[in-house]
């Protein structure tokens, strides 16, 4: 059902000239799908569209509910489902990919990546998204140790320990926010190791079931390190879970920045108090 509503809508944008492909992704694909599914579609474009002609196209669907972002996502009800319909230009992605080969990706971008090479084709008369999917199946190695370095090396210090313990002592509130940002850190450092581009945090549990390089019970120890109460239990457990990734970032990413952090991290941890 879900797919129908997709290419009726889909229906509407393929006659247009600047119109390159348009694609299905998110909740509505297969291994996503559930019963609060919505859907994302996204139309890659020569040029976008300006947006009065966008909205009277979405009325002459029957949109209701019409919110338009300035990024370009129109937001409605279509057939009494939710819809996010996305606009991107096709050279964007053309850049993505080029800058993911020289390790210059952001997560972002990476989450952009991912989506491609996960969604379900509505139009693609030019073979444009099956030439980008083919293209990303290759996660690039530089990429791997720009990951590494941006969120273990630079984030995993001697220094940011130190802070968190303080917070940890303190009992303070803010460690909770902090720990979420290290948790996706860590998060971001998985899919690397395991070659996959960075989709966040949705379905995480499936992810990881599917990756090899990862420390033991890895979800369960993730969910106990934010759902824990007392801040000491929830900081011991997730510095287990980073001294437990050391040896699969060892492995997979051993350069010289990476091997100095894990012997930095290694010495830090040593250092601090029980």
């Amino acid at each position: 059902m879900m797919k129908d509503l997709a290419q009726r809508i889909a229906a509407y944008w393929k006659p247009l000239e600047y119109v390159d492909a348009i694609v299905l992704e998110g909740s509505a694909c297969p291994e996503d799908e559930d019963e609060y599914g919505d859907l994302d579609l996204v139309v890659y474009c020569d040029c976008l569209p300006e947006e009065e002609e966008a909205r009277q196209i979405l009325m002459q669907m029957g949109a209701k509910e019409l919110y338009f972002r300035p990024d370009y996502v129109a937001h409605f009800i279509y057939s009494d489902v939710w819809v996010d319909l996305a606009f991107d230009r096709s050279e964007e992605v053309v850049r993505i990919l080029e800058e993911s080969r020289e390790g210059e990706c952001s997560l972002n971008e990476q989450h952009e990546i991912a989506s491609i090479l996960g969604c379900i084709l509505l139009h693609d008369p030019y073979s444009l998204v099956r030439e980008w999917q083919s293209e990303a199946e290759i996660y690039p190695q530089d990429l791997k140790e720009r990951i590494v370095e941006d969120h273990f090396a630079n984030v995993f210090t001697p220094g940011l320990l130190r802070f968190m313990q303080n917070l940890v002592r303190r009992n303070d509130i803010a460690y909770l926010g902090e720990l979420c940002v290290l948790m996706d850190h860590f998060i971001a450092l998985l899919y690397a190791l395991n070659e996959r581009y960075y989709s966040g945090w949705k379905h995480l549990d499936r992810c990881l079931e599917t990756f090899s390089q990862k420390p033991e019970d890895c979800f369960a120890r993730m969910s106990f390190a934010l759902r824990e109460s007392d801040p000491l239990k929830s900081w011991r457990t997730f510095l287990d879970l980073i001294t437990d990734a050391c040896p699969f970032i060892h492995n997979g990413c051993s350069t010289p920045k990476a091997r100095d952090a894990i012997r930095n991290l290694k010495n830090a941890l040593e250092g601090l108090d029980e």
